[in-house]
């Protein structure tokens, strides 16, 4: 069978070529192995982590690539981890981290909610502002069950999202994602090489950060409580 390769930012241009853009300054697309199951993952609560978290110290200068230009978060119609519809406009009254991923990734996926996960623990109640997204780049194979018993493994309340072909490639051309279907091995299993930045969106529906797979949850957090700390003061509260 021969690779599938889509390349985004062709048929929706609507500020997508922008955010690809983004993308590609942020990182190169990961290629993820595969094994031709659902990764498995350890629980976030045996990953190793220091004894004592150092109280964390909030500058006033972002680590993610920040976004300066205002580009609206384009609305995202796909169905939830539980089965029901999702739609990314309900969730206008906070902010979102958004990333794109697959549940057959034994990496780099895992890697970027891990670190989500850790960051959180380190933000405490602060993170509880936040929702947090996985759309999926292989939905021929993450199906709604798939996606709910990989999130298990995280110790966050991560949203995952799939859809019919038409619905997600709308998806990843409005986000700028690339995504590319490895060859099929001979037990049915494939690789997909895909974007793997996290987009980071504002309560007033902004892209504001991007940032990469690899940054740490330390940065990470830094970078969330500063947003939020910004919110709070524009708001006047």
């Amino acid at each position: 069978m021969h690779a599938r390769r889509t390349l985004i930012g062709t048929a929706r241009r609507r500020g997508s070529a922008a955010l690809a853009a983004l993308a590609v300054l942020a990182l190169v697309a990961a290629a993820c192995g595969d094994a031709g199951e659902p990764a498995e993952v350890a629980p976030t609560a045996e990953v190793a982590q220091p004894a004592v978290t150092p109280p964390m110290t909030v500058g006033d200068t972002y680590y993610s690539m920040v976004i300066e230009e205002e580009r609206i978060a384009a609305d995202i119609a796909l169905t939830d981890h539980s089965g029901a519809p999702f739609r990314l406009s309900d969730y206008a009254d906070g902010p979102v981290l958004i990333t794109f991923g697959y549940t057959h990734c034994p990496d780099v996926c895992p890697l970027t909610l891990a670190n989500w996960s850790r960051a959180a623990e380190r933000m405490g109640v602060a993170a509880e502002d936040y929702s947090y997204i996985f759309v999926t780049v292989d939905p021929q194979r993450d199906t709604v069950e798939y996606l709910a018993t990989y999130l298990e493994s995280f110790d966050l309340p991560v949203v995952g999202l799939t859809g019919d072909s038409a619905a997600m490639a709308d998806v990843w051309s409005d986000y700028g994602v690339y995504v590319e279907q490895g060859e099929v091995d001979a037990n049915g299993g494939y690789a997909m090489a895909h974007t793997s930045a996290t987009w980071v969106i504002d309560p007033a529906g902004r892209v504001r950060l991007a940032f990469p797979h690899i940054f740490s949850d330390e940065k990470i957090a830094h970078d969330l409580t500063l947003l939020s700390e910004e919110g709070r003061s524009e708001g006047g509260t």
